[in-house]
């Protein structure tokens, strides 16, 4: 209801979402260097890889 006034919404987390939120990242990361090791990464790909690396680095300093 507060999205369609216009209205910001935010959501907490609790620990086990965010552990396994944590997870999912992790196996995610490990696929896409997977890909790029076997030579079948597009640009685009790359800097996904990237963007998935720095996120789960910075969960990692907040894990619970």
């Amino acid at each position: 209801m507060k999205r369609l006034l216009n209205q910001e919404v935010i959501v907490h987390g609790s620990p086990r979402i965010h552990k396994a939120l944590f997870s999912q990242m992790h196996e995610i990361l490990e696929e896409l260097q997977r890909i790029r090791q076997a030579g079948e990464m597009t640009e685009e790909l790359s800097k996904t890889i990237q963007l998935v690396a720095i996120t789960a680095d910075g969960m990692k300093e907040v894990s619970i």
